[in-house]
């Protein structure tokens, strides 16, 4: 039996709302089902330095650039060389002019281009 207080976070009540935790979460879990490069792909450290995490996932000859701000206040982060196709997912962060604004725990995904 689920407690009176928790039952707006059950799935049957989320399930009614477009942009609920589990509408996002399931979001997310696609886009990784979606993506070899982020199931299968090898890991390589672009910075875990204090809020921002950044790393690459490669697998077979394709790249993903991942980056994760942790905190409360948005983070700037400069962008490694390359072109970028930025992958739609359901988080509101920028790229441009070789940098990457990351706004309060938020994310961002781009397939580095050929």
């Amino acid at each position: 039996m689920v407690a009176v207080e928790h039952l707006n976070r059950s799935v049957e009540a989320q399930s009614r709302v477009e942009d609920s935790i589990l509408d996002f979460y399931r979001q997310i879990i696609a886009l990784r089902k979606s993506l070899p490069e982020l199931v299968k792909g090898d890991f390589e450290f672009v910075t875990h330095s204090g809020d921002v995490v950044a790393f690459w996932r490669k697998h077979e000859g394709r790249a993903i650039f991942c980056a994760f701000n942790l905190c409360g206040e948005s983070r700037e982060l400069p962008l490694p060389k390359g072109e970028y196709a930025e992958i739609a997912a359901p988080f509101t962060a920028k790229a441009g002019a070789g940098k990457l604004t990351l706004p309060p725990h938020q994310a961002w995904f781009a397939a580095q281009a050929r």
